[in-house]
């Protein structure tokens, strides 16, 4: 259950039920709200529950250590993207405070 984001999920489920998943969706908004909560409980609606952050088919970008993220991983994340998902139907990119890109 996604406390405080029924509309958002109901739309993300709605989607996945359609098979009109779009290829890239934004969240948005104030910090700690739950959007790498949300984003990451539809990663495992399209991709399964065993889905997480372990994952081969599984990319999380994020600052790290104060430092903002850098270009070199949005590089290394489209090399990765391009290459066919390992075992799961798709392959996912989540770039956390992607605002934070220098």
């Amino acid at each position: 259950m996604i406390i405080g984001h029924q509309k958002q999920w109901q739309f993300l489920k709605k989607s996945v039920e359609l098979g009109k998943i779009s290829h890239a969706y934004l969240f948005s908004g104030e910090e700690r709200l739950g959007k790498k909560r949300i984003a990451l409980e539809f990663v495992k609606l399209i991709n399964g529950e065993n889905f997480d952050l372990g994952h081969p088919d599984l990319i999380l970008i994020e600052p790290k250590g104060g430092a903002p993220i850098q270009i070199a991983q949005i590089r290394g994340l489209i090399q990765k993207l391009s290459l066919k998902p390992y075992s799961a139907p798709f392959k996912i990119a989540i770039i956390d405070q992607a605002h934070l890109i220098k």
